[in-house]
């Protein structure tokens, strides 16, 4: 992304942008029992924030806060069972709340719209989650060298904690796409790799190497100080006038369908601002873990989103460079054919801002969807528009502090960040009326990202 030398700016932008994909085996899945979107923070977020920038964050957090992110639970005995009246709930919303220093998880009772719990768990101040079959997926990032970024691993239907594992310091894990219940990848934002694992255990199982994918720099220099920005990306080394490549492709989301699992690579120069350069779809043989030549290139760059079109296709986001609001759009992604439109789909000029940096969105049918968008003052919008036709219809929400939409029989969930006012609101997705006339409140930290899990009786 762009002009990471924008400290304060980039803040504002990233906080105010709240941090789904995996599968099963026959068809495309998101890692969700109902579609979510997804991020983060990075560049997307669904990266997550430059060092510098975390760094900056962490040091306005209070030691109340700073304590809490050190509390996180040892074993599974610290989250306790599921009371025998909420095991029949059929329909969980699964909440992170986040001040990106500190986080927890909540879990809803959609239909109650009462929690049954507020504080499941302690988390990092970046977490994401994804969900394959009965299993919730927590990753929780941090930018230490003393902490290793943790995988929590639940059972939605105990609400149990059945798993925890690293997976490196700094490694700043996007995604996890389980092929089966004993493989799983997870991307990894700062390594140039996609790691094997065994889903529940983390038992590290192998690598795939993603080097082919890194962009080849373009930034001239004269020195090694050239090719870094005021936090320390970049590769710092001058050759012959051009800076080094930084060594990293930003692998990103991911999508299982049949036997081949896709990656989002976003390509950015971190010699440069995080611009994007070669931002690809890429995909690996999940049979025999390797990575298949030619990814498609895309039309935008920095890519953060697989989004169902309700259509039997996928669409995914790109925001392009992350403070212009008019390079990036939506592209419709055929998955039987393995193919790219070539087209945006619908644009952000249409849209009236910038693509969400979390993949914000969500298709309620051919004719409807809804997203998120940020105008210059980082503010969002919640905005619907006709997934045929890519045509922006109207604005519902302006000017607001947002998070992550979720959808669940004919209702959006939307994490409203709003200071003094936060929580979770409740919209009718055919209209976008609220449907309650006050947020459900989400506790002492504002919702970062919902997920929706319907269980079996």
């Amino acid at each position: 992304m762009k002009n990471w030398m924008s400290g304060l700016f980039l803040v504002l932008f990233l906080a105010s942008s709240a941090l789904m994909q995996g599968g099963c085996d026959g068809k495309a899945s998101e890692n969700v029992v109902e579609k979510v979107t997804s991020d983060g923070s990075e560049a997307s977020p669904e990266g997550t924030m430059p060092e510098g920038v975390k760094e900056e964050v962490a040091q306005e957090a209070t030691s109340e806060q700073e304590a809490i992110v050190e509390k996180m639970p040892e074993r599974s005995e610290d989250i306790p069972e599921a009371k025998p009246e909420t095991q029949a709930t059929n329909t969980l919303a699964f909440v992170i709340s986040s001040d990106y220093v500190s986080g927890q998880l909540g879990i809803l009772d959609v239909h109650k719209r009462t929690w049954i719990r507020q504080d499941a768990a302690v988390l990092s101040g970046d977490a994401v989650m994804r969900v394959w079959g009965d299993l919730l997926f927590v990753l929780n990032r941090y930018n230490d060298p003393q902490k290793e970024d943790v995988v929590l691993v639940f059972n939605t239907k105990t609400l149990l904690e059945v798993g925890r594992y690293n997976v490196g310091a700094k490694s700043n894990p996007q995604d996890i796409a389980v092929i089966n219940d004993q493989k799983a990848y997870i991307s990894l934002y700062e390594r140039p790799h996609v790691l094997i694992v065994h889903p529940t255990t983390g038992e590290e199982k192998g690598k795939i190497d993603l080097s082919t994918l890194v962009e080849a720099s373009k930034k001239t220099c004269t020195k090694g100080d050239d090719c870094k920005d005021a936090f320390g990306n970049g590769s710092a080394t001058c050759n012959a006038g051009t800076c080094a490549a930084d060594g990293l492709p930003e692998a990103t989301k991911m999508l299982l369908f049949q036997e081949k699992v896709y990656i989002l690579v976003q390509g950015l120069d971190r010699n440069d601002g995080f611009v994007p350069l070669k931002s690809v779809l890429a995909a690996i043989d999940a049979k025999n873990d390797t990575l298949l030549a030619q990814p498609l290139t895309m039309k935008g760059g920095n890519p953060t989103a697989f989004v169902d079109d309700a259509q039997g296709n996928w669409l995914i986001v790109q925001n392009g460079n992350a403070f212009d609001p008019k390079d990036g759009g939506v592209e419709r992604f055929d998955l039987n054919q393995g193919k790219l439109a070539g087209s945006f789909l619908i644009t952000e000029e249409k849209l009236g801002g910038s693509l969400p940096q979390n993949g914000a969105m969500v298709v309620i049918s051919p004719t409807l969807g809804y997203v998120l968008v940020s105008d210059a003052s980082f503010k969002q919008s919640l905005v619907s528009f006709n997934p045929t036709t890519g045509s922006k219809e109207k604005d519902l929400i302006v000017g607001a502090e947002l998070g992550e939409l979720a959808m669940h029989e004919g209702q959006l969930l939307l994490a409203d960040r709003s200071k003094g006012a936060f929580g979770v609101r409740v919209l009718e997705a055919a209209s976008g009326t609220a449907v309650t006339q006050d947020p459900i409140s989400t506790g002492k930290l504002p919702p970062a990202q919902i997920v929706i899990v319907k269980r079996a009786n």
